[in-house]
């Protein structure tokens, strides 16, 4: 430990970082869980009726102290009061999947803003950042397993490539879509809908 430091601060610095290694193994489990899941068409829908724009709103509660860390300021514009019968974890796991990894690639300072609000038979969910953006090389891979753009060593993302295999993977499984469009150097938008019952 450096000589400035006290030994109750070294073993505080020590167990957050065990606790920061822990919880990035936990992910990578889950990951490779729902990645299994979506491969073998194993995923199970269940839609409820939830208050959509709470789920999204403690979502990104989920994750705001990972932006923090990286100075990125978070934010929502989601429309209120949308009760509707949709699969809670599906919603939830995905809008996770996609926040990780704006944060993953936007730079200190940056921006991420989560957007969502009823449109027709579907909701709509908008994840928009001023990150660093794809290359157009990378974008047609980019829904494989374990891809990383080329991007990727600059940023060095604590994720495993599987955030966009398991979005995409989940989404279809209930029924919606989802797409990407990004701009090298300027950022991405990633959106996707699913149908309310």
């Amino acid at each position: 430990r450096p000589k400035d430091m006290s030994t109750e601060d070294a073993i505080t610095e020590h167990v957050q970082s065990m606790h920061a290694g822990i919880e990035r193994m936990d992910q990578m489990l889950s990951d490779l869980r729902e990645a299994a899941q979506v491969q073998e068409g194993r995923v199970e829908v269940a839609p409820k009726l939830i208050r959509v724009d709470e789920v999204l709103r403690h979502t990104m509660e989920e994750v705001q102290d990972r932006a923090k860390i990286k100075g990125i300021s978070l934010d929502a514009d989601l429309e209120q009061h949308m009760h509707f019968m949709i699969d809670r974890p599906i919603l939830s796991s995905v809008t996770r999947q996609l926040l990780l990894n704006s944060l993953a690639f936007t730079p200190r300072n940056g921006h991420v803003q989560l957007n969502a609000h009823k449109a027709g038979k579907n909701i709509y969910v908008e994840i928009r950042d001023n990150g660093s953006g794809i290359a157009k090389s990378d974008m047609p891979r980019l829904f494989q397993k374990f891809t990383r753009g080329e991007n990727a060593p600059r940023y060095q993302p604590d994720g495993n490539g599987l955030g966009l295999f398991i979005a995409r993977g989940l989404v279809e499984a209930a029924g919606g879509d989802l797409h990407l469009t990004s701009t090298e150097g300027k950022g991405t938008t990633v959106y996707f809908t699913l149908p309310i019952e």
